[in-house]
């Protein structure tokens, strides 16, 4: 039988090489396990005590391992495949989102890169970007102007001054 617990501790394990990290919960009832944390390979998140974290039946002393968490703060979005990290408050500082159209989006507090499920290459922050269109267009822009270079060597500058190969 699963259960549903409010997190109360985070804590690391390294007993006997096992590197693993034990979920103190509440379970209700005033009864609290330490259970520990089962996720999928390769897939290495701890999670923030404000959780709401899953249990399956398990061998073991506390009988649960922890299978997943519920973050309350931040709404899911719903379409593809969505990872993100959270600062210590919570907050999302970086994320991945891997869209049911195909296209892959890539973000931190100061820049973003997307593929789109057409082709485009696009990397982004404040001041600039840097564009590859599926024809292989390469665009460098800026605030002050742009610059675009075609696979034929073409270079034109801010779509007024052409340089040809």
């Amino acid at each position: 039988m699963g259960r549903v617990g409010n997190i109360l501790g985070i804590g690391q394990n390294a007993a006997e090489g096992d590197h693993t990290t034990d979920i103190k919960l509440d379970i209700g009832g005033g009864q609290n396990i330490t259970a520990p944390q089962a996720t999928p390979a390769g897939i290495d998140s701890t999670p923030l005590e404000t959780d709401i974290a899953v249990t399956s039946s398990a061998p073991g002393d506390s009988g649960q391992n922890v299978v997943g968490y519920v973050d309350k703060k931040n709404a899911s979005k719903n379409d593809g495949v969505y990872l993100y990290a959270r600062s210590a408050a919570g907050v999302p500082v970086a994320d991945i989102w891997i869209k049911t159209d195909g296209s892959v989006v890539v973000t931190n507090t100061t820049t973003t890169i997307e593929t789109s499920a057409a082709g485009n290459i696009e990397i982004s922050n404040a001041v600039g970007s840097f564009v590859i269109d599926p024809i292989g267009n390469i665009t460098i822009g800026s605030g002050l102007g742009s610059i675009t270079m075609t696979p034929a060597g073409i270079v034109s500058i801010n779509n007024k001054l052409t340089v040809l190969p």
